[in-house]
């Protein structure tokens, strides 16, 4: 059985009286939980607001990147037209090619980066319904 001399009793836990909280005590229990909700809440609104402002700025990103394809490729098929007045040699198509590719590009970019703008929300809706419930909860309802 047992080799090491103690009794089995010895070993249980010990099981303390609860100690009686006095009504200021717990009030002011719930006032700190109150305020550390409440801070918990204001936290996640914040970083929420935080992720949604990083996206929108990859978004804007895309755009501009987007935006100055389409820049140079204007400037390629400018360049291409001036190339097709002054003579006529094989500059052309690979001027426009290369213009052609851009210009895809940038549309891609373009379209991509606002699709995303408008779907995105930069509303903390989790904080919101979290700080509703939390003031449903309080109010008793």
């Amino acid at each position: 059985m047992m080799s090491d001399g103690m009794d089995p009793a010895d070993r249980l836990p010990v099981v303390h009286e609860p100690a009686r909280e006095s009504l200021v005590d717990l009030f002011k229990r719930l006032i700190d939980d109150i305020v550390t909700l409440v801070r918990s809440e204001l936290r996640l609104a914040k970083n929420e607001v935080a992720a949604s402002v990083a996206e929108a700025l990859g978004s804007i990103a895309a755009i501009a990147v987007g935006g100055a394809l389409a820049l140079v490729a204007t400037s390629c098929l400018l360049v291409a037209g001036i190339a097709a007045l002054a003579d006529h040699v094989g500059l052309i198509g690979a001027t426009l090619i290369f213009a052609g590719v851009l210009g895809v590009a940038a549309i891609v970019l373009i379209a991509g980066g606002i699709a995303k703008l408008r779907r995105l929300d930069l509303a903390p809706r989790r904080a919101a319904a979290n700080l509703k419930i939390d003031a449903d909860v309080l109010k008793g309802d």
